[in-house]
């Protein structure tokens, strides 16, 4: 029982100094001060900060998963769902407790990312990336490329990784710390709301004769 408290209490103080200041600046030092632990417990529980490090974002990606979860992508019904992550995404951003520790961890990841960060991107990160992928195809309609969809992609990405960004320093008053729920929920649907609308108008455009590629190329 004891070890167990000790592992629990090492990974909760672990999840969140990363989620607060990232891989680089966190040291394991100050993680075992706040988990009033040793680094031989460190060592034992979890090996090194790597180690430690991938634990933390096993666990923080089930807390977020839990609270905000997703529903499986049907590609017949891709509105419903994209609506779905997006909501999922920004209230996790705006969320400050624990359930919203995961994408604190990937916001820290994007200027410094750690050394294991492709390991971890390909096992939590790059499965809904293929989702959104499948999605945004499906939205864009059978004109669409892959040049297309990748853009609309990065379109629909940027708007929350912007939020995420400008939580990480306190940006204005749409991402100050601590948002109730109920004041994070219209946030969320403005958000798909505006992603939905552009990726219409896009599809939109190009069912009106966009010009192709090679049509650009010989401008």
């Amino acid at each position: 029982m004891g070890e167990t408290c000790t592992r629990e209490r090492i990974l909760r103080c672990a999840c969140r100094l990363f989620a607060e200041k990232g891989f680089r600046d966190t040291t394991v030092a100050e993680i075992c001060a706040e988990a009033k632990a040793n680094i031989a417990a460190v060592n034992y529980h979890f090996g090194a900060k790597d180690r430690l490090y991938r634990a933390v974002w096993q666990h923080t990606h089930a807390l977020t998963d839990s609270a905000y979860p997703v529903p499986e992508l049907d590609v017949e019904l891709p509105e419903i769902w994209l609506r779905a992550l997006i909501r999922s995404r920004v209230l996790a951003i705006l969320d400050e407790g624990p359930n919203g520790w995961f994408l604190k961890l990937v916001a820290h990841e994007m200027p410094h990312p750690s050394p294991i960060f492709g390991e971890l991107r390909d096992a939590y990160l790059r499965p809904g990336r293929q989702k959104l992928e499948t999605a945004i195809a499906a939205l864009l309609g059978a004109n669409a490329t892959a040049r297309h969809v990748q853009c609309g992609m990065a379109n629909v990405l940027s708007l929350y990784a912007f939020l995420n960004a400008r939580r990480r320093v306190g940006g204005g008053a749409l991402c100050r710390r601590g948002l109730a729920g109920n004041q994070a929920e219209p946030i969320a649907a403005q958000v798909a709301e505006f992603a939905l609308a552009g990726l219409r108008g896009v599809r939109a455009w190009m069912e009106a004769g966009a010009p192709s590629e090679a049509e650009r190329e010989r401008v």
